[in-house]
């Protein structure tokens, strides 16, 4: 059975960055023969650029790859979010099994944070969800979101076509002139988890340690502001910032539910 290690993945990648390129700008898509199968992607990306607001660039593989835990931030290019995907041979077999094609989107909270985050939990016991409350350090988002990208919004519609690069002047200017006041001033996140690990905090409780396939289903803009604000401006004191969210965990319930939330 091949590998494919990271050094080759971002060899590819910088190839699908320099196709992007040419296709967008220098014409590239009048060099490709027409019998290429290449051609029609290129002519697509020429007609479609100036409409384009996010791209993902796919690398399949029938190889293993060995550095699962490597990870792609999203690429600022033209002003345009790029994402990145790698699809294996392994997950291709989990696929084809499961039928399934998205990676799950898990956090580690106290690795993210250095500790578990402190939660309220306000639904009832009869309930068939668990809704907790929580604030989440902006450092913690920003890691999140430059991990898994758009990945971590595509729960939700809505969401999904907010994470744009246009970002919004409001929260641009409170997180460089008024970072402590974002929690007041930002509606905040609400977030869909299939399972939750808790863990006690060193004031003796309960902390969210981890949440297992976690999406952003609200705050799509505010999310993709932060990570962004701060790829251009690094002075921003994210350790002055906190969002308030609500984490909803679905218990056996169906899609259309989930859909619904």
């Amino acid at each position: 059975m091949q590998s494919i290690g990271v050094t080759q993945i971002k060899k590819l990648l910088q190839e699908c960055i320099r196709f992007l390129e040419g296709c967008a700008h220098s014409g590239l898509e009048k060099k490709i023969p027409d019998i290429n199968n290449a051609r029609e992607l290129a002519d697509t990306i020429h007609d479609k650029y100036q409409q384009l607001e996010q791209l993902r660039i796919f690398v399949l593989t029938d190889a293993v790859y060995t550095d699962r835990k490597a990870s792609y931030d999203p690429l600022l290019f033209d002003n345009k979010i790029v994402n990145f995907e790698i699809i294996d041979l392994r997950r291709l077999s989990r696929m084809d099994h499961e039928g399934n094609a998205a990676e799950p989107v898990n956090a580690d909270c106290a690795d993210l944070c250095g500790s578990p985050l402190p939660f309220i939990s306000v639904s009832g016991s009869e309930c068939s969800y668990e809704c907790l409350l929580t604030s989440i350090p902006g450092n913690m988002l920003l890691q999140m979101y430059a991990k898994h990208g758009v990945r971590l919004l595509e729960a939700n519609v809505r969401s999904f076509l907010g994470a744009t690069v246009k970002v919004n002047g409001g929260i641009r200017d409170t997180l460089i002139k008024e970072p402590d006041m974002f929690l007041a001033y930002n509606n905040g996140l609400v977030m869909l988890a299939d399972g939750i690990e808790t863990e006690k905090r060193e004031d003796g409780l309960e902390g969210i340690k981890k949440l297992e396939n976690v999406q952003i289903v609200n705050g799509g803009q505010t999310t993709a502001s932060i990570f962004f604000t701060e790829r251009k401006r690094h002075d921003i004191a994210l350790e002055r910032i906190q969002i308030a969210a609500k984490i909803i965990i679905l218990k056996d319930v169906q899609g259309d539910c989930k859909a619904k939330v």
